[in-house]
């Protein structure tokens, strides 16, 4: 009877050890960037989704579903649960808040969509996703992407993989991308709406990785790039050069709060240093045609349209730091030095 007990006993132990390894792997303890309390990470899968979560909410959600196109990052906060991005605003419904997309292949356009069914005149088709979630809460996301005009004939193929850092003891994390683009049998042309300086349009330029911030959550936008511009103000287009560029806001919930991204442009990329596109208006009356609108990213095309021959590949790579906090112009540059060296 006592040699039963002791068993039992022994039994009762291992499940619970087992149980607390088990936990170990689905959670971790961090603390919060105020260092007020401790925050527990764990992981959400759905058949169309990653999520990584503090505290049963979502710090950010990887959108893959294969009948709406274009991967995209959806919510992206902070850990402390700061919003940064708007998905499918009204104003432009195509935008999805960290995401990328090409303007035209070819001539067909694969970046505005259809108000009806939420896809472009040109698909960018997700083909496969490879899901490799990480005990520390980093993740490797590998997506195959066709293009294709007419839905059977891709005219460009990708290879897209995304690391995914663990949100570090401040609130910050990273996102790099790593795009293999290769052109099928026929000459692929990347192209854009041209900008005013080319005889185009004020809005022009635009294409390749996109932000548009939640100007709900953030007030008092600042922009700057490692080249020591500043602005604050309404500006469509721009077109400078720089190595990075960041976006920082107010939260609006907390004013003692700050928060931003930064976008770092790797140095392998064509065209590097890249241009810049910006559309922000921080003065909108909320009405269809005067509304509120922070969007940047580094605009490969910019300048003039870019060529693959047939059967040929180019890569990109970008990093995506989400803050807590804002980082100065030394801080932001030592990390971009960081990044390219790793």
């Amino acid at each position: 009877m006592m040699r039963n007990f002791i068993i039992g006993i022994i039994i009762v132990f291992m499940l619970g050890l087992a149980g607390f390894m088990l936990l170990g792997k689905a959670n971790k303890i961090i603390w919060d960037e105020n260092k007020k309390g401790k925050q527990i990470l764990s992981w959400k899968q759905s058949a169309n989704s990653l999520s990584l979560l503090n505290n049963g909410e979502i710090v950010w959600q990887l959108n893959y579903d294969k009948d709406k196109d274009k991967p995209y990052f959806y919510p992206l906060r902070t850990p402390s649960g700061i919003n940064l991005a708007l998905e499918r605003p009204d104003d432009h419904p195509w935008h999805r808040g960290l995401w990328f997309a090409w303007k035209y292949i070819n001539g067909v356009n694969y970046w505005e969509e259809e108000p009806g069914t939420g896809l472009s005149e040109g698909r960018s088709l997700i083909k496969n996703v490879v899901i490799e979630e990480r005990d520390d809460f980093s993740a490797k996301i590998k997506i195959d992407i066709d293009y294709s005009p007419n839905l059977e004939s891709p005219i460009m193929s990708e290879n897209r993989t995304l690391l995914i850092s663990p949100p570090d003891k401040n609130g910050n994390y990273t996102i790099d991308w790593h795009h293999r683009f290769t052109a099928n049998d026929d000459t692929v042309t990347l192209d854009r709406t041209p900008p005013a300086r080319y005889g185009g349009e004020q809005w022009g330029g635009y294409a390749g990785l996109g932000y548009r911030a939640d100007d709900n959550e953030l007030s008092s936008i600042r922009f700057i790039n490692s080249e020591g511009w500043t602005n604050r103000e309404s500006l469509i287009g721009f077109g400078k050069r720089a190595n990075w560029m960041d976006l920082t806001g107010i939260s609006t919930e907390s004013q003692s709060k700050k928060a931003g991204l930064t976008i770092f442009d790797h140095p392998s990329n064509p065209r590097h240093p890249s241009p810049w596109y910006i559309w922000y208006n921080n003065d909108g009356d909320g009405t269809s045609q005067n509304y509120n609108h922070a969007f940047f990213q580094p605009a490969l095309l910019f300048n003039e349209p870019f060529q693959l021959a047939p059967a040929k590949s180019f890569e990109l790579k970008y990093r995506v730091l989400v803050h807590s906090g804002a980082l100065t112009m030394d801080e932001l540059s030592k990390r971009y030095q960081m990044y390219i060296k790793n």
